[in-house]
């Protein structure tokens, strides 16, 4: 009986005219809520987009989810190699070395880069490495295959970025340096010139200006002081079904292999600083947007004390007829639910839909923007002439930034806490607005009545 009362009492209160506002109060409330729930669920869609891009990327590509790498220059036995290749959540198993190089091109600069040796075959053997370095192009199976050609003597695979700054195609050549010792007062340089045979677009900038790819055969002829140094050696890369089982799987792969003279290394290891990175940029983002609801929850406390003033009368009534303190304040509590959860649900909706349509939404932006300024030139024409206005482009567009559309990721476990953050901070605000309920002694207001 208690509830179905502060039910009833509540939503009247909600949804009556006030003396100063009328329903406007709440619903500028709601609105509150909506824009703070829709921005933030946006955003972080967005900025999930962009990380997990990133990640799989890094790991797909450069790192793998396990790294096998030796400390001494020595490599793994085949029955090893296999060994690990058997365990459940192992996919496949890439050997690869790295060298350091100085990269020249037609512009005849020289810059750094990473060489990375790898099997002629693959993109075969490592389907999502295949799927991830060409995963910004339009090429079909047959033509990645044929791009990615590195089984002739001393052809390198380059990315976009590195090929337009070295200003180079397909069928030239870019001449790399190694440089074998860094370290002593004299250092020996193995200098050849490689035939770019293809060129990938991963869709992340770093790869596709630093790393080259050339064949283990070729890597082993290209650095032979380094081979005799030891620092040349096989790598391991280790691919599973699913990245989050790498602890399990490591503790595998060290028992397989039981020597102290190699190094595993999982992908939260090998990246730490990289991933650490991008957890405080995402915390960052979360506080800064979040200070919306904070904002929004001093709204609510406003309104809902305006509220407990205006009504200061029938609050009197409701104790003179019996309903205790903790009661009338669970009335205005409640309207502060009913506020942070339509308010939190519409802009739950709201922010889903801009998030899977976010690029539609730019597209949309730019149209009406253009179409505007079109409609202007055709009214000055007769006062100016031919006029000739600029055109606004998407703010993501390819021409400014190096991808094709914004990526837009969703997490089911973010949007509850951000719909959560919402509802609390409202009831929060309704909580402190209506501790004045306890205080109001009903004969006094009654007296004058």
């Amino acid at each position: 009986m208690k509830l179905r009362y502060i039910f009833f009492t509540s939503l009247r209160y909600f949804k009556a005219r006030r003396k100063s506002k009328g329903f406007a109060s709440s619903l500028l409330s709601i609105l509150g809520v909506t824009v703070g729930v829709m921005t933030l669920t946006g955003v972080l869609a967005v900025m999930n987009g962009f990380q997990l891009n990133y990640i799989n990327n890094i790991l797909e590509i450069s790192s793998y989810h396990i790294q096998i790498s030796a400390k001494e220059g020595t490599a793994l036995s085949q029955e090893k190699v296999q060994a690990i290749r058997n365990i459940p959540q192992v996919t496949t198993v890439i050997p690869f070395s790295e060298e350091q190089v100085l990269i020249e091109g037609y512009t005849h600069q020289l810059q750094g880069g990473m060489v990375r040796g790898v099997p002629v075959d693959i993109l075969k053997r490592d389907r999502a490495f295949k799927k991830r370095l060409f995963g910004q192009t339009t090429l079909n199976d047959a033509q990645v295959e044929s791009e990615f050609d590195i089984s002739k003597p001393y052809s390198v695979v380059i990315g976009t970025v590195l090929a337009s700054q070295l200003r180079v195609e397909e069928g030239d050549y870019i001449t790399l340096t190694s440089v074998s010792d860094l370290t002593g007062t004299t250092s020996e340089t193995e200098e050849k010139h490689f035939l770019v045979t293809g060129i990938f677009k991963s869709g992340y900038n770093e790869i596709d200006k630093n790393i080259l790819f050339i064949s283990l055969q070729t890597a082993a002829k290209f650095f032979p002081e380094a081979l005799k140094r030891g620092s040349l050696s096989l790598s391991y890369g280790v691919k599973l079904k699913d990245r989050f089982a790498d602890q399990s799987v490591k503790r595998e792969i060290e028992q397989i292999i039981g020597s102290p003279a190699f190094r595993v290394e999982t992908w939260r290891e090998f990246n730490k600083g990289f991933f650490g990175a991008l957890l405080m940029e995402k915390i960052m983002m979360m506080v800064l947007v979040g200070l919306i609801f904070i904002v929004v929850g001093f709204n609510i406390l406003n309104s809902l004390r305006r509220m407990v003033h205006e009504r200061i009368e029938e609050i009197g009534i409701l104790k003179a007829i019996g309903s205790s303190p903790g009661e009338i304040q669970s009335i205005f509590v409640f309207e502060g639910f009913l506020i942070g959860f339509l308010g939190g649900l519409l802009g739950m909706i709201l922010g889903l839909l801009v998030a899977n349509h976010i690029n539609g939404i730019f597209d949309l932006f730019v149209t009406v923007i253009n179409t505007c300024i079109e409609a202007l030139e055709y009214v000055l024409t007769p006062f100016t002439g031919n006029i000739r206005l600029g055109r606004v482009i998407s703010p993501f567009s390819p021409t400014v930034f190096y991808l094709k559309e914004v990526p837009s990721r969703v997490l089911f476990p973010e949007s509850i806490l951000i719909f959560l953050f919402a509802l609390l901070s409202s009831i929060g605000a309704a909580f402190i607005a209506s501790r004045k309920v306890a205080r109001v002694k009903p004969m006094k207001v009654l007296r004058y009545e």
